[in-house]
């Protein structure tokens, strides 16, 4: 605090005291206890202004600092967005690259699904024809034995019917 007080007049404030019915040694007392007091507790215009300008000073170092941190920070935090724009623009790519070889491979499986599914259907297709060829010729086999059967059967019945008109010639003569 500086030298320059507020002006404090013991004597009158002694005066003032002993005027109001304290003894003189006692208002003494309490005058010199009150400027002590003053002298060390009240602030000056001057103390006032002081510390303003400390606190102003103080206030525009704490902003100098704080920009310095802040543009600091910013360009911390650019730093780390760009990296992280990076990485994930190599991440995207990989995955791309990842996607387009599975892709490939789909590609490849729908290919060979393809040409086993054709495969397969000329296969089943051959094997068609061939069962077809086996019944169609087992049919004719089972006609011609049928034909044959047939024939048998009218010789017999033809044989037997002409025994028949024999047996009942000879025994109607």
């Amino acid at each position: 605090m500086s030298l320059n007080l507020p002006t404090f007049d013991r004597l009158a404030y002694v005066d003032r005291l002993k005027s109001g019915g304290v003894e003189e040694k006692q208002a003494r007392a309490h005058a010199e206890a009150l400027d002590a007091a003053l002298r060390d507790t009240v602030a000056t215009r001057s103390d006032v202004s002081e510390l303003r300008t400390e606190l102003r000073s103080e206030m525009s170092e704490l902003r100098t600092e704080l920009r310095s941190e802040m543009s600091e920070l910013r360009t911390g935090l650019r730093t780390e967005m760009s990296e992280l724009r990076n990485e994930l623009r190599s991440e995207m790519g990989e995955l791309r690259n990842e996607l387009e070889a599975v892709r490939s491979e789909l590609g490849a499986v729908r290919k060979e699904i393809l040409i086993e599914s054709e495969t397969i259907r000329r296969d089943v297709s051959h094997d068609m024809d061939k069962l077809r060829v086996e019944l169609r010729s087992e049919i004719a086999t089972s006609a011609a034995n049928l034909k044959v059967d047939i024939l048998r059967w009218l010789i017999v019945t033809q044989v037997a019917l002409g025994g028949i008109l024999l047996a009942a010639l000879k025994f109607a003569k």
